[in-house]
């Protein structure tokens, strides 16, 4: 087996023996990343935040920001990318798009605050796309731009 290989497979095997640890998959997001495998990665991500819900992990939305600042800081922008826009909605009411707008503002300029530029701009993102409608939004993410 290559080096991939042998470090997918006990990765995978890792994610069986401890389903409750975020960063097991966080890390086998990175290694799709140096892999080039940009899909994989979201669904890597996607996955993990069903099987962690599936068993019991309670990953609430501080936590994951602060894995997509890290990912940022270790120079995985695509990781970084997928956990924002996989868990942008979580512990949020849907149907208050005012509420999503203040937290998605108050997430985005806390990153701000610590230098987590790409993941600010991955939130104003996939904010803008949730919430098309929003100038203050748009205008967030182009003042972000310049």
């Amino acid at each position: 087996l290559s080096p991939y290989q042998d470090a997918k497979k006990v990765l995978n095997e890792a994610r069986k023996h401890v389903p409750t640890d975020p960063r097991i998959w966080v890390t086998a997001a990175k290694l799709e990343e140096t892999q080039g495998n940009e899909r994989t990665v979201e669904v890597i991500l996607a996955r993990a935040k069903d099987s962690l819900a599936a068993n019991g992990v309670a990953a609430d939305r501080d936590m994951w920001l602060k894995e997509a600042e890290q990912s940022e800081k270790t120079s995985f922008p695509l990781v970084c990318q997928a956990i924002i826009k996989v868990t942008i909605k979580m512990g949020l009411d849907e149907s208050d798009p005012k509420q999503m707008k203040r937290m998605w503002v108050q997430d985005a300029e806390a990153a701000i605050s610590r230098g987590a530029i790409a993941t600010a701009r991955a939130i104003y993102n996939n904010a803008v796309e949730k919430l098309k409608g929003k100038k203050g939004l748009w205008l967030r993410l182009a003042q972000l731009e310049t």
